[in-house]
């Protein structure tokens, strides 16, 4: 959020046993708005096993030809390559972190 400029959309989605946006759509990097997105991932807590697909289908869905997606998720995620299949075609760009040692033969 500390990165994004004027022009910039952004949009969060957290998932775990389900998935949940900050808003429906994207969102202009205003002072309030940042500062509304920070405080709602603070407040998030811990939400269960990774049920990643719905997440990823519904950040795809917010974004715009030439979006860029950060999915960032510890990797215990089964059936990855499934999950990946119907967003290849999409004209977005998803760059992952993984976070711990599981993600390093998942993700």
């Amino acid at each position: 959020l500390g990165c994004l400029e004027p022009g910039d959309r952004f949009g969060i989605v957290a998932f775990g046993t389900r998935h949940i946006a900050y808003a429906p759509g994207l969102q202009e990097p205003t002072a309030d708005g940042l500062q509304g997105a920070r405080q709602w991932v603070d407040n998030l807590g811990e939400m269960g096993g990774t049920e990643i697909g719905s997440a990823i289908a519904a950040a795809a869905g917010m974004l715009r030809p030439g979006g860029v997606m950060v999915l960032m998720t510890d990797g215990q995620v089964a059936g990855m390559a499934e999950i990946l299949a119907p967003l290849r075609g999409l004209p977005v760009r998803i760059h992952a972190l993984g976070i711990g040692s599981a993600s390093q033969d998942r993700v």
